[in-house]
Parts: C-alpha cells; structure tokens; sequence
C-alpha cells in the first residue's frame, strides 16, 4: 500500500517538489530515494494522512520545512490550493498509475551528467567515511551548504 500512495503522490504533483518546484526522481540514488511524502499540516500538529495533505518534496525542503504548520505561517498558498484541486479529483487506480508513471518521470526528471572535480570527490570521500563512522553534519552546516548552492 505504501508504493501505491508513493506512486499516486508522486503523479499528484507532476514529479516535482511542491515546494520548490524541482523535478524528482522515482528511483534511488546512492542508496537513498530523493523524493519524499510530506504532510503539509504536520500529522503532529493534527493533519491528516489523507491523500489532501500528502505533497511530494525533496529532501532538502522537507527537512528545512521540518514541522512548520503552514496555517500559523500562512506559508505556501499554492500547495494549499493544489491539494484542494487533488482532493476533489478521483485518484487514478494503481494500473492507471503504472502505465502512467514511466513516461512522467521521463518528461520532469532529467539528469544531467555530474561532474565533479577532485576536491569534491575528497569531500564526498570524507562524508561517507563520517556518516559511516556515525558523525552527521549540524544544522547549521547544513544550512551554510544551502546557502552556498543557492537552495
């Protein structure tokens, strides 16, 4: 069941994050999948696990979202007006879903050969070795990547 509300989420939003509009992969990469379900109104902040509040996001938007309640923000109206669009049309059944969803993932996500210079791959290097280790990266140097990349 978890596939199927993934797969229909993921057509709902056309591939791509609700928050910052970038094209998603369906598939893994290195390990971890890119995309992700988040719930607009945080469950803990009394949301509903509904198909009227999922929204497809990136990594890096759910984790900066984190639980923010949009209602005490009056942050993002266009997902709020989205998902209403989402509620009240009929959700495509599974079948539907899996002829549907290799052409879409064609047409939003493309992915441009990566190059990386010898520095970067000795960050990369390093990172692992660390995350492997059980060493993480703090909030803020999170945040100060971000920035950097203009995310």
């Amino acid at each position: 069941m978890a596939d199927v509300t993934y797969k229909r989420c993921y057509f709902d939003w056309g591939g791509r994050c609700a928050y910052c509009d970038v094209g998603l992969p369906r598939i893994k990469w290195d390990g971890k999948v890119k995309a992700s379900i988040d719930h607009f109104i945080p469950l803990s902040k009394g949301g509903q696990n509904s198909r009227a509040n999922r929204v497809l996001s990136c990594y890096p938007c759910n984790l900066a979202k984190d639980d923010t309640d949009p209602r005490e923000t009056n942050q993002w109206p266009h997902i709020e007006q989205r998902l209403a669009e989402i509620a009240a049309s009929r959700p495509l059944s599974h079948g539907q879903l899996k002829r549907l969803l290799p052409e879409l993932v064609k047409q939003v996500y493309v992915q441009a050969p990566v190059v990386l210079s010898p520095d970067e791959r000795e960050a990369i290097a390093r990172s692992k070795a660390a995350a492997e280790r059980g060493e993480f990266a703090t909030d803020e140097q999170v945040r100060a990547v971000w920035a950097k990349h203009g995310l």
